[in-house]
C-alpha cells in the first residue's frame, strides 16, 4: 500500500513539473517571438505530450519538439495584440480649403475625394446664401428708412383712392368739406338702404377721427351692395392715406388698406350652389 501511494504521489509530481515547464515555455516563446502565435483548444482525451496526426498553424510547437494546448482558450489568441501602440501620425488629417475665406475645413481621410468635394461645395453654398441674405436684409432696411411718404393731391386739391371688393370696383375722391358723401350721384342714405353697409363705409373716418371733415365723391360698379360698400371703404382708406400719410398706421393696423382676396366660390355641377347639395334619399 505504501508503495502504491508513493508511486501515485510521484506520478502527480511529475505531471505538475511537466505542466509548469510547459507554461514557462509558452510564456518565453510569446515574449521572444515577433511573429503572430495562436493557440486553440483541442478535443478531450488527448494528453499534453501527444502529437496530433496532422499539425496545423493553430497548434503551438514547443522548443523540445512537443505540441502543447491551452485548455482555457475557446478562440484564437494572438500575443501580438498586446504590443499594439496607437501612434499619432501627422498625415492622418488633411486641411481642405472651402471657398475664398481664410477658414479651412478639416476633413478626415476616411472620406473619399468626391465626398470632400461635396462637403466643400455645400459649405461654400451655405456661406454664399448667408451673405446674400444679410445683404438683402440690409438693403431692405435701407429702403424702409429711405421711404418718405408725402401728400398726393390733384389740381383741385382732392386725394384719390381706388378700391375693390369681390367683383365691385370703386373710384373715390375726398376733399375738405362738411361730410357730404355722394355715390353714383346719389346720397349715401339713398344709395345704401342697409345701416350695416353705411357703417362699413364710414369705418376709415372713425379710425382716423375725421368724421364730418371731408366730402366724398365716388363712382362704383359691379357686384352687389355689400361688395360695393367694401370697395368704397377700401378706396376711401387709400384716399385718406394719400391726403395725410400720418393716417397710415391706424388704417394699416385695422386692415383697411389691404385688398380682401376672398371671392365667391363657383357653383359645381350636381349641386344647387357651391356646396349645397340636393336632399339625399336612400330609397
Amino acid at each position: 500500500m505504501m508503495l502504491a501511494s508513493m508511486s501515485a504521489a510521484s506520478t502527480a509530481a511529475v505531471r505538475l513539473v511537466r505542466q509548469t515547464a510547459t507554461n514557462n515555455s509558452i510564456r518565453a516563446l510569446a515574449v521572444s517571438s515577433n511573429s503572430r502565435v495562436s493557440i486553440t483548444r483541442k478535443g478531450r482525451g488527448k494528453s499534453l505530450n501527444e502529437a496530433p496526426a496532422s499539425v496545423d498553424d493553430n497548434v503551438l510547437t514547443l522548443p523540445n519538439g512537443r505540441y502543447g494546448f491551452r485548455p482555457m482558450a475557446n478562440s484564437f489568441i494572438s500575443f501580438e495584440l498586446g504590443n499594439y501602440h496607437d501612434e499619432e501620425e501627422g498625415g492622418d488629417w488633411e486641411e481642405f480649403v472651402a471657398g475664398d475665406d481664410d477658414d479651412n475645413l478639416k476633413v478626415h481621410p476616411i472620406y473619399s475625394y468626391d465626398e470632400n468635394e461635396k462637403i466643400s461645395d455645400l459649405t461654400a453654398a451655405i456661406r454664399e446664401y448667408e451673405i446674400e441674405k444679410k445683404k438683402f436684409n440690409d438693403e431692405k432696411e435701407a429702403e424702409m428708412e429711405e421711404i418718405v411718404r408725402v401728400q398726393e393731391l390733384d389740381a383741385r386739391g382732392r386725394a384719390y383712392g381706388r378700391g375693390s371688393r369681390k367683383t365691385a370696383q370703386a373710384r373715390v375722391w375726398i376733399f375738405p368739406g362738411e361730410g357730404n358723401i355722394t355715390i353714383n350721384r346719389k346720397d349715401l342714405v339713398d344709395y345704401f338702404d342697409r345701416e350695416s353697409n353705411r357703417e362699413l363705409l364710414l369705418m376709415p373716418f372713425v379710425a382716423t377721427g375725421t368724421c364730418g371733415m371731408f366730402d366724398v365723391k365716388c363712382y362704383v360698379q359691379g357686384g352687389g351692395l355689400s361688395g360695393q360698400a367694401g370697395a368704397i371703404r377700401h378706396g376711401l382708406a387709400r384716399a385718406l392715406e394719400k391726403y395725410n400719410p400720418d393716417f397710415r398706421p391706424p388704417l394699416k393696423a385695422l386692415g383697411f388698406l389691404t385688398r380682401d382676396p376672398r371671392m365667391v366660390e363657383r357653383k359645381k355641377y350636381g349641386l344647387k350652389k357651391a356646396r349645397k347639395a340636393p336632399q339625399w334619399v336612400k330609397r
